[in-house]
């Protein structure tokens, strides 16, 4: 169950196991904490010390959005975990170079492959997809032979405007999507990847968690203080998933009135879209074949056996 608490006036209390949601001063609702999976918050609710600290013992994700442009989003889950080893490993395959591109080079060759895959889903016409199949294709052979992580994150930055290029054709028009822009989005679909990849960065971060890795040491970005860059490097081969959740949404169950949109916040998601969107989004991240987290478990398993103990 995820969790969403987007009004001002909501009271957040702990009553034992339970979390207590005050609505107003005779409504309310109880919720056993092992059924929440992540919590969302939007705004400035008011909630109690007490179940932010229970919910950090049970590792369930907090992700605190502001309702204001500009402002970045928090992520709070419990500490990590006391498996060093992992850590030990993490840190001697970034400071080797090789190392260091041999998890990259896996992390962008598997995000491209699913952009491929994308379009491929998306368009069955072959002439129409000739050439930015045969560009990402390109880029997978350069990345297969690069040796430097900025010469990889180069040709990362290519296929990901071939992509969202192509991706402009291939959408319905009236999503108006004109490719990938953010801060703010300017379009429905911008609005939905942008909310998207955030709120998978949070079920990201209580893996890493989990796992005992350390999420503030990335290998494709560039660590930078108070920036997970763990976090943002293996959401890179999750993206192209996580826009095909996307594309479904727009094609069956969302529509342009889902959405609404002004010059300073850009296009957002209405509080009925939000609504939709994460009745959708709990079915998609537990799914057993295709969910959200199966893939992180991927995504973990795969680089961690490109760490190096020696």
């Amino acid at each position: 169950m995820i969790i969403i608490l987007d009004k001002k006036k909501m009271i957040v209390t702990r009553e034992g196991e339970t979390i207590r949601i005050a609505h107003s001063s005779t409504k309310f609702d109880r919720v056993p904490i092992y059924l929440i999976k992540q919590m969302i918050v939007i705004g400035n609710p008011m909630i109690a010390a007490g179940v932010l600290r229970l919910l950090a013992e049970r590792n369930v994700s907090v992700i605190f959005l502001s309702e204001r442009y500009g402002k970045s989003m928090a992520y709070m889950g419990s500490g990590l975990s006391n498996t060093i080893d992992i850590r030990i490993a993490q840190h001697i395959t970034w400071n080797n170079p090789i190392y260091r591109v041999s998890v990259c080079r896996w992390l962008l060759n598997q995000k491209i492959k699913g952009q491929k895959q994308n379009l491929l889903n998306m368009q069955k016409d072959e002439q129409i997809l000739n050439n930015p199949i045969k560009q990402l294709d390109k880029c997978l052979v350069e990345i297969d032979n690069e040796k430097g992580v900025f010469q990889l994150m180069g040709h990362e930055g290519l296929a990901a405007r071939v992509y969202f290029s192509t991706l402009k054709n291939l959408l319905p028009e009236k999503w108006k999507f004109e490719g990938r822009n953010r801060r703010p989005p300017k379009d429905p679909v911008n609005a939905l990847l942008s909310y998207t990849y955030t709120i998978a960065g949070g079920h990201i971060m209580q893996a890493l968690q989990k796992e005992g890795l350390d999420p503030a040491l990335g290998f494709l970005h560039v660590n930078q203080p108070n920036r997970s860059s763990l976090m943002l490097d293996i959401l890179e081969p999750l993206r192209p998933y996580l826009d095909r959740f996307v594309f479904q949404l727009i094609d069956d169950v969302l529509n342009v009135n889902h959405f609404s949109t002004n010059e300073k916040t850009g296009c957002k998601l209405t509080k009925s879209g939000r609504k939709i969107f994460f009745w959708d989004w709990s079915d998609y991240i537990e799914s057993s074949n295709d969910g959200l987290k199966v893939k992180i478990k991927w995504v973990m398993d795969a680089i961690k056996k490109l760490f190096k103990t020696d």
